[in-house]
């Protein structure tokens, strides 16, 4: 069995294009991975799968961003978060900006990841629940074809 890299590289070699992208969920978070958040006490800190998903975070993150650890894991998406949360809305200085940046980060993310049809039942919910709301009709366009 070849490694990922072993497999990109033969890719190259024989097709001269890499693989496509083949999205995997995360690996469970190491304990020295959770260390190392904790080794920041100051600064808050997460770490997120390709599909925005918090995975892990430190105290200080706990304390100025959300109490990842009081929620349910379904309910740790920074999206669902930012477009779901009406208090996350209204804490923002300039809303549309912001909307507009999360949204292109989040096509960004789930493309590199190959993670188009991991995301399709949350952007679907989304844009259900925001019906009204033009930026995450861009979000569609991460739905697999």
């Amino acid at each position: 069995m070849l490694t990922e890299v072993e497999r990109e590289h033969v890719f190259l070699l024989g097709l001269g294009h890499p693989p496509e992208v083949r999205y995997r969920g995360g690996d469970p978070i190491t304990p020295r991975l959770q260390c190392l958040l904790e080794a920041l006490p100051h600064r808050p800190a997460i770490v997120r799968t390709a599909t925005w998903d918090v995975v892990a975070w430190n105290r200080a993150a706990s304390v100025v961003l959300t109490d990842y650890g009081s929620l349910p894991p379904e309910q740790r998406n920074i999206l669902r978060m930012i477009f779901s949360d009406s208090r996350i809305r209204a804490a923002q200085l300039d809303w549309e900006s912001v909307a507009r940046f999360v949204v292109s980060a989040f096509r960004i993310d789930a493309a590199r990841a190959g993670a188009d049809a991991e995301v399709a039942p949350l952007v679907d919910e989304l844009c259900r629940s925001n019906r009204r709301d033009s930026r995450l009709r861009r979000l569609t366009q991460t739905r697999p074809r």
